[in-house]
């Protein structure tokens, strides 16, 4: 089966605070770049499971080039293009996060408006696999792409200042990955703390097939048009070094065991195994940590070559 994911490829800056920050004061700390984005996260820990994955994103740059290479997704840049009128220059996009000690998210700046221009071509007569899809896209994109035929359709809430964009498309998605804090901007909620059953019935009545709602270290919410289960994430063993790409693992680990046959609980169990390894690593998608986490699983496609 394969997977295609629609979404953000870009160069994620994350600064890590030696000392704890407040705001208004300088702090040390340090800055370094790796590459990050919504749909590239996911589709890398989809990959290292040994899926068939193709990635469609905005532009190519040789960093990405060879990191899909590297990892065995395949890449369709080039078939982007404008939505609307053209556009002489558009800024790369980018994410910079500033991280307290523990790893906890301080502030981070999304500098992402090229997204919302550009629509990646999907060919509709050959698209039949699974299609996922980030809110970094602009809600007339996301309704394009959600014409075209899937055998599931997953979305990605990314932030509770992007999940609006999915509402036009929720009806068409089998499958979302959201924050408590995304579903209350999908509901317009202004309750401090909603709960469960507030946003259960909200999802259900807004036509989502079925959600997985993280809620911070706290335990995983799943809701579908009948049940409501919760998971129940293990203890860390070790001291979070950056929560950046915490939500893409659990995102990806749990879309890998659905497409290897797993019902969605257990597939977000793998799922949290698979987000943990982002904890404990600098780079949003530790590779090498997921495969074995995955071969412990018993989650490798056949024929993976390692």
């Amino acid at each position: 089966m394969r997977v295609v994911f629609v979404g953000a490829a870009h160069v994620d800056r994350i600064g890590h605070f030696t000392d704890h920050a407040e705001t208004g004061l300088s702090t040390p700390g340090t800055m370094s770049e790796t590459l990050g984005g919504a749909a590239l996260n996911t589709v890398r820990t989809v990959a290292a499971h040994g899926l068939d994955t193709v990635l469609h994103c905005l532009t190519a740059f040789p960093a990405l080039e060879r990191l899909a290479a590297a990892e065995g997704f395949a890449l369709a840049p080039q078939q982007s293009r404008t939505t609307g009128e053209d556009i002489p220059h558009i800024e790369t996009p980018s994410y910079t996060a500033f991280l307290q000690p523990d790893g906890s998210l301080l502030a981070a700046l999304s500098d992402m408006a090229a997204y919302e221009h550009l629509l990646p071509k999907l060919d509709a007569t050959k698209q039949r696999g699974w299609l996922c899809l980030d809110a970094n896209l602009s809600s007339s994109a996301l309704v394009k792409l959600a014409q075209v035929p899937a055998t599931m359709r997953i979305g990605l809430a990314v932030s509770a200042a992007k999940a609006s964009r999915l509402t036009p498309i929720l009806k068409k998605l089998d499958l979302l990955f959201c924050s408590r804090a995304e579903v209350a901007a999908l509901l317009n909620l202004t309750a401090d703390h909603p709960t469960v059953s507030q946003l259960a019935d909200g999802l259900r009545d807004l036509g989502v097939g079925a959600a997985v709602i993280t809620d911070g270290s706290n335990p995983i919410t799943i809701v579908d048009q009948t049940d409501i289960e919760t998971v129940t994430p293990p203890p860390l063993t070790q001291k979070p070094i950056s929560v950046v790409g915490a939500g893409d693992g659990l995102a990806g680990g749990t879309i890998a065991a659905l497409t290897l046959g797993c019902g969605l609980r257990d597939a977000v169990c793998h799922g949290v195994a698979c987000a943990q390894t982002a904890l404990f690593s600098a780079d949003a998608v530790a590779v090498e940590t997921l495969i074995a986490v995955a071969k412990r699983d018993g989650m490798m496609a056949n024929g993976r070559q390692t």
